[in-house]
């Protein structure tokens, strides 16, 4: 005679796990957008060498929303 399986109605909990696959995602987007402002920026200066950095770091100033000028006057008290 066959044994009878015996029925489990074992409950599955979820496994939380962290979902990071956006934030390589993320991290593109923003460095395109920055690539692209610095582009525009060495565009305006007729692609003179020399300005690449000051033109990268001025694109993430306003992609960021961030300000040097105003972190310097805010700690110069100005």
């Amino acid at each position: 005679m066959a044994k009878a399986k015996q029925e489990t109605t074992e409950e599955l909990t979820p496994v939380k796990t962290e979902v990071t696959a956006e934030q390589p995602a993320d991290t593109d987007i923003l460095r395109d957008k920055i690539a692209e402002a610095a582009y525009f920026k060495a565009e305006q200066r007729g692609f003179a060498p020399g300005g690449e950095t000051e033109d990268w770091l001025e694109a993430e100033q306003e992609i960021l929303g961030t300000s040097s000028k105003q972190d310097d006057e805010s700690i110069s008290g100005g």
